[in-house]
Parts: C-alpha cells; structure tokens; sequence
C-alpha cells in the first residue's frame, strides 16, 4: 500500500515526531533477548525505558530505526526537496514562456 506524503501528512508526522522528542527520548534502540528464537523484543529509549515491547525482532528494528528524530529529519528533507522542486519546475515554465515569446517575436 502506498502512502501519500502529502503536506497535511507531513505535519502530521512532523507534530507527532517533535512532541516525543519533547520527551528527550531519542534516539531509539532495539533490545533482543538473549532467549529462545521467537523471543519477542522491545525498543527502549536512550534511558533503556521501554516504548514498545512484546514485538517481532524485524518490527521492533523497524520502530527504532524510525526514532523521531530520523523521522523528523526525513520529513525536513522531503520538504525541502519538494520546494526545490517547484522552484525548478517555475524556472522552467518560466524559460519555456519565454522561448515561446522569442519564437513569435521572430
């Protein structure tokens, strides 16, 4: 399933990640018991406080790597790329105007 970043999606993110960086808990790690395969893990926080516990070890990895402090930084990234982008894109509606206008003048 695709999921549309869309720029109300973003700042959703964007909201979500910033109040728990509030909480001064990232960055995220997993926490693997040193059990029997099939053991579920945790993520804890940089304190070792659980956020999430009772997770398969791909889910739990999944969850850390996504800290809010990464995901706030590939939300700033995406909007910066998207302005880029547009700015791009007027410059070169702009051009074209213009190559249009110059052909007619001729």
């Amino acid at each position: 399933m695709k999921v549309e970043l869309t720029p109300a999606k973003l700042a959703e993110l964007k909201k979500k990640a910033e109040a728990a960086s509030e909480c001064g808990l990232s960055p995220w790690m997993t926490q693997i018991p040193k059990q029997e395969y099939g053991e579920s893990c945790e993520v804890r926080d940089r304190h070792g406080c659980p956020v999430a516990s009772n997770l398969l070890q791909e889910i739990a990895e999944h969850i850390a790597a996504a800290d809010p402090a990464t995901v706030l930084a590939m939300v700033e990234e995406i909007e910066q790329l998207t302005k880029t982008s547009q700015e791009l894109y007027d410059k070169t509606k702009a051009l074209e105007q213009g190559i249009s206008k110059y052909r007619d003048w001729e």
